[in-house]
C-alpha cells in the first residue's frame, strides 16, 4: 500500500491552500518544528475517521492537509465548513500530483517532516492522533 514513498530529504513543496494561504515546506521546517503532511480524500471513509485528530494536531503543529483527487476549491470549502475543518490548511490536489510525488498508493497517508527537512516517518492507512503526535514529538526531540 505504501508504494515507493518518498524518503530522505523531503521534496520541495510550495503550495497554497484553498483560501490562498501560501506554504513553503522548506521555510516551515526551518522554524525548528516538524511538519505533518496529511494526504486524504473526501470519498475515503478511513480519512473521515481521522479528520478530527488531524484538526487537533493542527493546533500544535503545522499541518499541510492535502485533499487528493476529491473536488474543486469551492466544493472543498463547503466540505471543510460541513466537517468543521480549517480551510486555511487544506491544499487541493485534484489531479493527484502530490499523492504521486510523495509516492503513496493509498489514502490516508501521513508524512512527518523533521526540522532538518528529512522524511522522519511515513504512515499509510489509519493512524491514531496519539500515534501521529508521538512521531511528531520524536521528530522534534531528536532534532534538538
Amino acid at each position: 500500500m505504501q508504494g515507493d514513498v518518498v524518503s530522505g530529504q523531503a521534496p520541495e513543496m510550495k503550495v497554497h491552500s484553498i483560501t490562498y494561504q501560501d506554504y513553503d515546506l522548506q521555510q516551515l521546517t526551518a522554524q525548528g518544528k516538524p511538519v505533518l503532511i496529511h494526504v486524504w480524500a473526501t470519498w475515503c471513509p478511513i480519512c473521515d475517521v481521522s479528520k478530527g485528530g488531524i484538526e487537533s494536531i493542527a493546533k500544535d503543529y503545522t499541518v499541510l492537509n492535502i485533499a487528493t483527487q476529491s473536488a474543486d476549491n469551492d466544493q472543498l470549502l463547503d466540505f471543510a465548513k460541513q466537517n468543521e475543518m480549517n480551510p486555511d490548511i487544506i491544499i487541493n490536489d485534484l489531479d493527484g500530483k502530490w499523492l504521486t510525488r510523495l509516492g503513496a498508493k493509498a489514502v490516508p497517508a501521513d508524512f512527518i517532516i523533521a526540522p532538518n527537512g528529512e522524511v522522519a516517518f511515513v504512515e499509510v492507512g489509519f493512524t491514531t492522533e496519539w500515534g501521529l503526535r508521538l512521531r511528531l514529538w520524536w521528530a522534534e526531540w531528536t532534532a534538538s
